[in-house]
């Protein structure tokens, strides 16, 4: 796939870097990661993660019947690449749930407010193995 079919990505101008082909760019990346030690399990992990990530923005979201968020789009390399079933994730971003002591109420988000639980589950998500690798590439 081009880095113009995920909305993470197209929303930017620069989606090629000339005279830097992806192949190379890629190799190198595995170079570097195998030089600090992280293993071909763990790089795929991460890889599948910031597909993951990439996937995860192509998710669209309309308005229902009463204003609440209905799933219009949803890739399904998503469930495979983190091992979620498609409707647990549609449910985290379709509603909010609040615990009060023993009361649990779920509230439905709109279109706007799921398509921000969404970029907000996908940023925590990026954001976590941004640190994991730091993390890692500090130990070497």
């Amino acid at each position: 796939m081009s880095p113009d079919n995920f909305y993470y990505l197209n929303r930017s101008e620069c989606t090629v870097i000339e005279d830097q082909p992806d192949d190379e760019a890629f190799d190198r990346l595995v170079k570097a990661m195998d030089i600090v030690g992280i293993s071909k399990e763990e790089q795929e992990a991460i890889f599948n993660i910031v597909a993951a990530v990439l996937h995860l923005g192509n998710i669209r979201f309309t308005e229902g019947k009463k204003e609440d968020a209905i799933v219009t789009h949803f890739p399904p390399e998503i469930s495979k690449l983190l091992g979620i079933e498609v409707k647990a994730l549609e449910k985290t971003f379709l509603s909010r749930t609040v615990v009060a002591g023993r009361e649990t109420l779920q509230t439905p988000l709109n279109a706007a407010q799921a398509a921000n639980a969404r970029d907000s589950f996908t940023m925590l998500l990026y954001s976590k193995v941004f640190d994991w690798m730091v993390h890692r590439i500090n130990l070497s």
